[in-house]
């Protein structure tokens, strides 16, 4: 289980790289508002397909094991995962509020480095230099922010492990 949760946040911080490195590849392009919103949602695509993945491989390794071990399923390991997956962005978005009251130095700049994977969002949310200058609306919405992978995730996992079809669902079924 623990091993699990750390996955989570393994594949966050291999996002968080892949992102950076996006966007470092692109950043000639990010002049114009359209290039940063394709840049931004390259970004957000890189972090949910990672969780995706990593979520569906978990998903069919826990059932075959449940299978196996003839247990049942349980919503502790799909949360736990997608915990795993908000623990590492929860924690940078707190020691950026922590910076805003001014107990650190500034890390506005660090923040949005680190979360090239929500470019979209800090690029008109955080337009300021400082960490001081989020407003307090901001701050809420980066909080709910970094729940996004939270939701893949969970879902994923419950889809994979229940070997739901949705192709058929939706096309075949009435």
């Amino acid at each position: 289980m623990i091993k699990t949760f750390f996955k989570g946040v393994g594949y966050t911080f291999l996002s968080c790289v892949l992102s950076l490195m996006f966007v470092f590849f692109s950043v000639i392009f990010l002049k114009s508002t359209v290039m940063t919103v394709i840049a931004g949602l390259c970004t957000l695509f890189i972090l949910c397909g990672l969780h995706i993945n990593y979520a569906y491989f978990e998903a069919k390794r826990q059932r075959v094991s449940d299978k196996t071990q003839k247990k049942n399923f349980s919503l502790k390991v799909p949360f736990i995962m997608s915990m795993g997956a908000v623990l590492p962005l929860v924690a940078m978005w707190s020691v950026l509020m922590i910076s805003r009251t001014g107990l650190i130095m500034d890390v506005l700049g660090i923040y949005k480095l680190a979360n090239e994977h929500f470019l979209l969002i800090t690029a008109f949310m955080c337009d300021g230099i400082k960490a001081t200058e989020i407003s307090t609306s901001d701050c809420l919405l980066l909080f709910a922010v970094n729940f996004i992978p939270f939701f893949p995730v969970f879902i994923t996992y419950f889809i994979t492990y229940h070997e739901i079809d949705i192709r058929k669902k939706i096309f075949y079924e009435k």
